[in-house]
């Protein structure tokens, strides 16, 4: 999973093309990814990072669809290590899609 492992500012130009449909098969990519027994945990740092950059991008972009989905899979109990991971080592990215979350109800 390149989001997950890979420099974001290079990722990003490619994401920026992305149509609601695409943001969806990704979003569910990274959480199942970060399910996995193979993710490679010692690139934690790097995911997390990219992780929160890839949410500031599409609230950048305003791809609320996109963001909407994303906290839609953050919030199911399918994903329970994807969710310890973001606590773990993304803690402002769990906040701010708790935040998130919270304005849509």
């Amino acid at each position: 999973m390149d989001l997950l492992s890979k420099d974001f500012e290079i990722l990003k130009v490619g994401f920026s093309k992305y149509a609601t449909p695409d943001f969806a098969v990704l979003n569910e990519s990274i959480f199942r990814t970060l399910e996995t027994a193979a993710f490679n945990k010692n690139k934690a740092a790097l995911a997390a990072k990219n992780l929160q950059l890839y949410f500031d991008f599409l609230n950048q972009i305003q791809r609320r669809e996109a963001m909407a989905h994303f906290a839609s899979i953050f919030g199911k109990p399918d994903y329970p290590n994807a969710l310890v991971f973001i606590i773990q080592n993304a803690p402002e990215l769990y906040k701010q899609v708790t935040t998130f979350i919270s304005e849509i109800k």
